[in-house]
C-alpha cells in the first residue's frame, strides 16, 4: 500500500531519536475501530499510524490515489504534550483515598515553565533541538502516572481528530480529471473532536481515569489555541482551536447524563486549560488577564469544596480561594455561578444509582452552605436571592 510505503520513508528521513515507534502504539490503544469503515482500512493495512521523527508539535493526514490513508504524529507533537502534562502535575494534589499528595510546585512556577515551554516555540516549529524537558523536578510516581494517562488522551484524542479526516475523506474530482483531498465542513471538524473525546472517556476505567482523559482533550485544545496566539496559522477552513475547545465543552455537556456527571468529569481540565492561557498570554508578553468566566469559577469552587468535604482542606480554604473571583468577576457572571451551585447543592441530596457521588457532592453542599454568610455582602445578597428563587419554601 502506498501509505505505508509513504510512511516509511518519511520515518526513514527523519528516524526516531528513541527507537520505538510511539505512534503506532497509540493507534493500537485504539484497536478495534469503533466506525466499521475505519476498522476495516486498519484490517487490511489501508489505514496506517506512525511517529515521524519531526520535531514539531503537529500530525497530519495524508491520502493516497490507491485508497490507502497515512496518519504522522510528530515526535515534536507527542514531546510536547509530555512535557506540558508533566509541568501542568506540578501543581496538583492528588488524593489517594487514603492521604493527600501535596503538589511539588506552586501555580506561579508551573505557569513560568509553561512560558518558558511556550517561548521555545515558533510558527515554524520548536526552535533549535527539542528537548523540551523542564526544569521542574521529576514527580512522585504516583502523580507521574496520572500526568502519563492525561497525556496519553491528549496524543489519542489529536488521532482521533486526524482519523476522522480519513473517515469523511471522499476525493473530490478536478476539471483535470485528477482528484485532491476534500475540505471538512466545521460540522464534521466538530464531529470528529466530539467522537474521539467520547471514546477516550468510554475507555476509563474509573471516574478518576475518565477526568484525567477529558482534561487531555481539554489541554491539547488550550494548547493549540496558545499556538495560534503566538503566530501559528491554522487553515482558515478548519475551525480555530478556541472555537474547538467550547464546542468540545459543549459536546461534553450533551455527553454526560447530568449535569453533575459534567462538573464530575471537567475540573481538572478547567484547571489545566486555564493555567495554559495564562502561560501563554505572558509567553506573549500581554498584561491581560484570562477570561473569568462562570464555568471556570463554578468548577474552581466546586473543586475546592470537594477537597474540604474531604477534610484535605480547612472550610476557609474555599473562602481564601474563592474570594479573589468574586472580587474580580461581574455581578451577571457571579449569579451565574450562584443559580449553577444552587442547583448542584440543593437542600435535600438527590439520591441516583452512584451512592459514592451522592454522598460526595451532599458533603460538598453542606460545606457550601455553612459558608454562607461568610462572603462578601454583595456576594451573599446573590446567593441568598438566588437560593430563594430556586427554593422558595426552604429557610
Amino acid at each position: 500500500m502506498r501509505a505505508s510505503e509513504e510512511l516509511a520513508k518519511r520515518q526513514r528521513e527523519y528516524p526516531l531519536s528513541h527507537g520505538s515507534d510511539r505512534g503506532a502504539a497509540l493507534f493500537s490503544r485504539l484497536a478495534p475501530l469503533d466506525l466499521p469503515v475505519l476498522e476495516a482500512l486498519r484490517i487490511s493495512q489501508s489505514l496506517v499510524v506512525g511517529e515521524v521523527g519531526r520535531m514539531l508539535p503537529n500530525a497530519k493526514t495524508f491520502h493516497y490515489p490507491d485508497g490507502s490513508h497515512a496518519i504522522m504524529l510528530f515526535s515534536g507533537l507527542i514531546d510536547f504534550f509530555d512535557t506540558v502534562t508533566a509541568i501542568l502535575f506540578g501543581a496538583t494534589n492528588l488524593y489517594t483515598g487514603k492521604e493527600v499528595l501535596k503538589m511539588s510546585f506552586t501555580v506561579d512556577t508551573v505557569i513560568t515553565e509553561l512560558q518558558a515551554l511556550f517561548e521555545r516555540w515558533k510558527p515554524g516549529g520548536i526552535s533549535g533541538v527539542l528537548d523540551p524537558v523542564s526544569s521542574v523536578s521529576p514527580l512522585a510516581p504516583l502523580v507521574a502516572a496520572d500526568a502519563a494517562t492525561m497525556a496519553q488522551a491528549a496524543h489519542l484524542f489529536i488521532l482521533s481528530h486526524e482519523l476522522g479526516h480519513v473517515f469523511y475523506y471522499c476525493p473530490l474530482d478536478n476539471d483535470d480529471g485528477s482528484a485532491s483531498a476534500p475540505i471538512l465542513t466545521r460540522a464534521q471538524e466538530f464531529d470528529a473532536d466530539a467522537t474521539g473525546m467520547r471514546n477516550l472517556i468510554r475507555m476509563a476505567r474509573s471516574g478518576g481515569e475518565a477526568r484525567m482523559r477529558f482534561a487531555g482533550v481539554m489541554v491539547s485544545l488550550r494548547v493549540f489555541a496558545v499556538f495560534a496566539s503566538l503566530g501559528h496559522t491554522f487553515p482558515n477552513d478548519h475551525p480555530q482551536p478556541i472555537d474547538r475547545l467550547h464546542a468540545i465543552e459543549s459536546s461534553a455537556r450533551a455527553f454526560c447524563s447530568t449535569e453533575r456527571d459534567y462538573w464530575s468529569l471537567s475540573p481538572i481540565g478547567y484547571a489545566y486549560e486555564e493555567m495554559l492561557e495564562v502561560a501563554g498570554l505572558k509567553a506573549l508578553g500581554s498584561s491581560d488577564r484570562p477570561a473569568l468566566n462562570a464555568d471556570r469559577m463554578f468548577s474552581r469552587m466546586s473543586s475546592v469544596l470537594e477537597e474540604a468535604a474531604k477534610g484535605s482542606v480547612p472550610h476557609s480554604e474555599v473562602l481564601d480561594t474563592m474570594n479573589p473571583d468574586f472580587r474580580d468577576a461581574d455581578p451577571e457572571v457571579i449569579e451565574q455561578v450562584a443559580v449553577t451551585a444552587a442547583r448542584m447543592f440543593p437542600p435535600v441530596s438527590r439520591e441516583t444509582t452512584s451512592s459514592g457521588q451522592d454522598a460526595l457532592w451532599a458533603e460538598k453542599a453542606k460545606v457550601y452552605r455553612s459558608l454562607i454568610g461568610q462572603w462578601p455582602d454583595a456576594v451573599n445578597t446573590i446567593i441568598q436571592k438566588t437560593l430563594g428563587n430556586l427554593y422558595p419554601n426552604e429557610g
